[in-house]
């Protein structure tokens, strides 16, 4: 485990941001050139998907633990997603408002794409559960309403289809999970109505589900 914490803890500091901002730069510039994701375009859209979600997703080393633990805890956790928590040096990253915005216009480009809208909404999810040094003080309301005015503002475009349903209800989970009840009571009163408007939804889904077999989707 000596050497694999070296090394891992050498590439984070090293590359793993650089190599976010490259994939994300690259995907920028796919869904600006306003061509559908399909054929080649989605096959190079799908691995760059699949880099910045390994990154989002990346259980990062805690310089409190020691090596054995670590080692101990990446074992028996593997198999998790852990929360994003990132270390100071990414806050210049994760406070442009822009880096949101686009991952939400990202997922509406894919989201008719199921294997590309997967990983399109992990990123999401991932960047709502964004916690640690890189949130300190009052960035940490700002973060939020940042990320709430950009999923607010996908919300009005798109009508959710039921394989984003379980994503997009995680989306909210992170969000009540890492952030305060006083900060998500002050999010815009859409927010919250959405919640509400989705839950009834997927209850009529599955009453509806319910009456035609007996296979659950919702």
């Amino acid at each position: 485990w000596e050497v694999h914490f070296r090394l891992k803890k050498s590439f984070e500091a090293l590359d793993l941001k650089r190599i976010f901002r490259f994939t994300v730069g690259v995907l920028e510039q796919i869904v600006r050139s306003g061509h559908r994701p399909e054929g080649e375009q989605a096959a190079l859209t799908k691995q760059l998907l699949t880099i910045v979600e390994t990154v989002l997703c990346w259980s990062r080393v805690s310089p409190l633990l020691s090596k054995r633990l670590i080692g101990a805890f990446e074992a028996i956790f593997e198999s998790d997603t852990p929360a994003l928590r990132l270390s100071l040096n990414w806050r210049d990253t994760m406070m442009q408002p822009e880096l949101i915005a686009l991952f939400f216009e990202i997922h509406m480009y894919v989201r008719s794409n199921p294997e590309l809208a997967n990983p399109s909404l992990t990123c999401l999810v991932q960047l709502a559960s964004l916690c640690g040094v890189v949130l300190f003080g009052n960035l940490k309301q700002q973060y939020l309403e940042n990320y709430v005015n950009s999923f607010l503002n996908m919300m009005a475009y798109i009508q959710p289809v039921e394989r984003e349903m379980l994503g997009i209800s995680d989306i909210y989970r992170k969000l009540v999970q890492f952030f305060s009840p006083a900060m998500v009571a002050s999010t815009p009163p859409a927010f919250l109505e959405n919640l509400t408007r989705l839950t009834c939804h997927c209850i009529r889904g599955a009453v509806i589900e319910e009456g035609v077999n007996d296979d659950t989707v919702w």
